[in-house]
């Protein structure tokens, strides 16, 4: 189980096709994994702008054991 304190960041990145590659090679090899999708027209975050194309961010964590 990843928790706040036992992971490490191992990549952010734009790119949805990235993060996902990044993901299926993680799954691949059994590393447990977790990613945050930050996305900046959350409406929860109060901002909406129906004009501009949202673009998410995502970080990807894995276990602090699994880094290297």
């Amino acid at each position: 189980m990843l928790t706040i304190l036992n992971r490490k960041e191992l990549c952010i990145t734009f790119s949805i096709a990235k993060q996902s590659k990044i993901r299926d090679s993680l799954a691949q090899n059994r590393i447990p994994y977790m990613v945050h999708e930050i996305t900046p027209c959350d409406p929860g975050l109060g901002v909406v702008d129906l004009d501009t194309n949202c673009i998410s961010q995502y970080i990807i964590y894995v276990h602090k054991n699994d880094f290297e």
